[in-house]
């Protein structure tokens, strides 16, 4: 069957503009979360060449349990979508062995590619490592398995970062975000705390590796500690 410019577009935006089921600024995940009945707020806004688009994210700790939404809406090429995901991370003390932090997290989330319903988009899962190699440096590592609605395949997830923090107000990263039958998305980025650990302002740029007019920039928020002691 031909595939038509539109239906390309189409599935290029919904794909695209999927959250990061990530906290900024990276879209690494990490071994932590907001904390037990403590509450986060980020944001972000979202700029390309052919791409633009907003994402608000809220999240709030339950026990060793992070619960978190994200919603979104993008447009890309004159098609404009927004998505929905829920996602629940666990991170448990005991899960450490010395340097080494690890969790899990799971997600689920659907999209309304204007004018058309909502639908389901994406559902998977992950383990994830987090590594203190130094005082000032620390690695994060997602590995796992997510399956794609749209086309109905499955495909294996593999996320690295590597974060600097030279100060206690100042964060600095690098990174790759790979999905199988996809290219890899390389960002680097960040932030600057406002209030250490509780409000902070980033910046970040990325591109997908081997993609022309796929560089993207964002300018997000985060402010941690909402209703936590």
């Amino acid at each position: 069957m031909r595939t038509t410019l539109p239906a390309v577009l189409l599935a290029s935006l919904i794909l695209t503009s999927l959250p990061a089921h990530a906290g900024r600024p990276l879209g690494t995940d990490d071994a932590g979360t907001a904390g037990d009945r403590q509450c986060q707020l980020e944001g972000w806004a979202e700029d390309g060449d052919h791409f633009h688009g907003w994402t608000a994210s809220p999240a709030c700790g339950i026990g060793d349990f992070e619960l978190g939404f994200e919603y979104a809406r993008s447009s890309e090429a004159g098609l404009v979508a927004k998505d929905g995901v829920v996602a629940l991370k666990w991170v448990p003390g005991q899960l450490e062995w010395g340097p080494l932090r690890f969790g899990a997290k799971a997600f689920y989330g659907r999209v309304k590619p204007e004018p058309e319903d909502w639908r389901g988009s994406e559902g998977g899962a992950f383990a994830i490592m987090s590594w203190d190699i130094a005082p000032s440096w620390t690695a994060h590592l997602n590995l796992g398995a997510a399956r794609d609605y749209i086309d109905g395949k499955t495909n294996g997830t593999g996320n690295a970062a590597l974060v600097w923090t030279p100060h206690e107000r100042w964060l600095f990263f690098a990174e790759v975000l790979g999905t199988q039958r996809s290219p890899a998305t390389q960002n680097i980025g960040l932030r600057f705390w406002i209030v250490p650990e509780k409000f902070g302002l980033d910046l970040t740029a990325g591109r997908d590796a081997g993609v022309d007019d796929s560089t993207r920039y964002t300018a997000g928020f985060g402010w941690y500690g909402i209703f936590g002691d």
